[in-house]
């Protein structure tokens, strides 16, 4: 009926053309490996959103699961860190130039 093409066809716009414009966007703002490592951030994000949700179905957090939010969270932190860093000396050596120029 009209309801359901309603719906898939949002559920189409949000879930698949809506998401890759922002991916998109994403990566042409910082990089590709930390857009890839923020998607995966839904992960460990869904677990938390399991475990405050009372309407789900008694969520228990496993060792394995914690060590591998924590090794996500880990990775995502360092290689954020690492591209401000290197974002920072281009922006240096490209001010450097500019001034020898």
């Amino acid at each position: 009926t009209l309801r359901i093409l309603v719906c898939l066809t949002s559920s189409g716009l949000l879930g698949t053309v809506i998401c890759n414009v922002l991916l998109a966007k994403a990566v042409s703002l910082t990089s590709p490996l930390l857009t890839n490592l923020g998607t995966t951030l839904q992960i460990p994000l869904s677990f938390f959103a399991d475990q405050i949700n009372p309407l789900s179905r008694n969520p228990v957090f496993t060792w394995d699961y914690v060590l591998g939010t924590v090794a996500i969270l880990g990775a995502f932190v360092v290689v954020a860190a690492e591209g401000d860093d290197a974002r920072d000396e281009r922006e240096e050596a490209d001010a450097e130039e500019s001034r020898t120029q």
